[in-house]
C-alpha cells in the first residue's frame, strides 16, 4: 500500500470522525475499516465509486471505476489490487474490526476474539500489511 494512503487511512481511524460498527461497510452512518479506507481513498482521488445498495436503506457498497459490481462486506478485486491488499490481509482487517472465532493451537477449541477499536487497527496497520 503507498505510504500516502496508508498515512491518511491511520489518521482517519482514529480521528474519530467515523463510528465504528460491524458487517458491513457502511451502514446506517458506521464503517468497518475498510470502509473507511474507501472514503479515504475517493478524498484522495483514487477511482473509488460508491453506491447506495438498492432496497437498503443507508447501506453502501464500493467498487473501482469501471468494475461492474460492488460489495458490501469486503473490497472487490479491482479495489484490493489498487490498494495492494491481499485477500488474506483483507480478512485479517475484517477479523480484528468484526472479531472472529479461531482455534486455540494448544487446547485445539474455538475461542473468540474480541473487535479491535479503530485506533487498535491503525497501531496494526504496518502489521497487517507486511
Amino acid at each position: 500500500m503507498e505510504d500516502t494512503l496508508k498515512d491518511a487511512w491511520a489518521d482517519a481511524l482514529t480521528s474519530g470522525l467515523y463510528k465504528q460498527s460491524r458487517a458491513a461497510m457502511n451502514r446506517g452512518g458506521g464503517f468497518c475499516c475498510l470502509g473507511v479506507l474507501c472514503e479515504v481513498a475517493m478524498e484522495l482521488g483514487y477511482p473509488v465509486v460508491k453506491t447506495e445498495v438498492e432496497d437498503m436503506d443507508d447501506v453502501f457498497e464500493y467498487r473501482l471505476a469501471g468494475e461492474p459490481y460492488g460489495d458490501m462486506d469486503a473490497l472487490t478485486t479491482g479495489l484490493m489490487e489498487t490498494f495492494d491488499i491481499s485477500t488474506d490481509q483483507q480478512n485479517k482487517f475484517i477479523g480484528l474490526n468484526d472479531g472472529e472465532v479461531v482455534v486455540n493451537p494448544e487446547t485445539n477449541f474455538y475461542e473468540s476474539v474480541a473487535p479491535v477499536d479503530f485506533a487498535g487497527i491503525a497501531e496494526r496497520l504496518d502489521e497487517v500489511l507486511d
